[in-house]
């Protein structure tokens, strides 16, 4: 069953990769964060599927998760303070608009109660309002 989950989730990441803008060394990339953070947090493939295909549980694994990803993709310090550059940067890359990205950034990156929250809460808001999700883009 495992086996089955982790194939949908290498799909659904190359059905992203067709329509966005992740280069395979990219994606390569945020494969193997996912993996060295699913060790660190608990979270499972299973997991971490649904929140690539755009569902969001509130789990306290799954947030511990996606702020080990903030961190290695430096989107977010050891603190759990939000890096606007490279967030700028890569949101930016894949929209291709500045005032967009702008607009998308001042609505999602936004400080939480915990550096998880934060993580959690700014992804869902990536994917719900600006139509991108970060873990595939």
């Amino acid at each position: 069953m495992k086996f089955v989950i982790a194939v949908v989730f290498l799909v659904t990441c190359l059905v992203f990769l067709q329509t966005s803008a992740v280069t395979p060394d990219e994606l390569e990339i945020l494969i193997t964060h996912s993996r060295d953070c699913r060790a660190k947090t608990g979270a499972t493939v299973e997991m971490m599927t649904m929140v690539v295909a755009g569902f969001f549980p509130e789990d306290p694994k799954i947030k511990a998760q996606l702020f080990c990803i903030s961190k290695k993709l430096h989107f977010q310090t050891e603190e759990g303070e939000i890096n606007f550059e490279p967030l700028t940067k890569r949101v930016n890359h894949i929209l291709r608009d500045s005032e967009k990205t702008k607009i998308i950034i001042k609505k999602c990156a936004n400080k939480k109660f915990s550096p998880e929250e934060t993580a959690y809460h700014a992804l869902k808001c990536f994917t719900e309002v600006g139509k991108i999700n970060l873990l595939t883009a």
